[in-house]
């Protein structure tokens, strides 16, 4: 169907960044000439197609190729120079949202101490105070202290919740979360 062929379209489009090398798949596969040569706008729009892309996975119900999306949009943000040049790095909230969600749906393994799941919500939480804008930081807090205590790290989920409690107004914020993240996590 429609999902399907926004897939192939999407993994298409990633491949032209590669069109030059046929040994590669995904602009994450390029050598690392290649990704320093991204300019800013080039890399925002990489990372909305490996968005788009792990969107379409995940409604196609297809979990790894949806992580694998994600995960590739993670690592070109991570090695190409362009991305401390990003003028709005909230467009790279929905890969942490969406990985959240496989972690939750047991579509990424863990160790036993959730490392993956803890570095994923560390960085959100940091790209999130970044950003500056308190709706996002409120959700990556939410998201983390219900993470800790999950986990029995209650004085980690506590600390978390205070830095939450010390700015979060659910009028103010509650509109926010709830068109970021479908609900407001921080009011949960």
């Amino acid at each position: 169907g429609m999902v399907n062929q926004s897939i192939l379209l999407y993994q298409e489009a990633l491949r032209m960044w590669n069109s030059n090398d046929d040994s590669m798949d995904y602009i994450s596969d390029a050598p690392q000439e290649k990704l320093d040569s991204l300019s800013a706008n080039d890399l925002e729009n990489i990372i909305k197609v490996y968005i788009a892309l792990g969107r379409s996975f995940a409604t196609a119900h297809r979990g790894q190729g949806s992580v694998a999306a994600y995960q590739d949009a993670l690592t070109v943000l991570s090695l190409a120079k362009a991305s401390d040049d990003l003028h709005d790095r909230s467009i790279i909230f929905p890969i942490f949202n969406g990985l959240f969600v496989a972690v939750r749906f047991g579509q990424i393994q863990q160790d036993e101490d959730c490392s993956y799941e803890q570095k994923l919500i560390a960085q959100f939480v940091v790209e999130t105070r970044l950003h500056g804008d308190p709706v996002h930081y409120a959700g990556a807090l939410a998201m983390q202290s219900e993470m800790y205590g999950r986990l029995g790290m209650f004085e980690e989920a506590i600390a978390s919740f205070e830095i939450l409690d010390s700015f979060y107004d659910p009028e103010q914020h509650t509109a926010g979360l709830c068109a970021a993240h479908g609900s407001d996590r921080a009011a949960e």
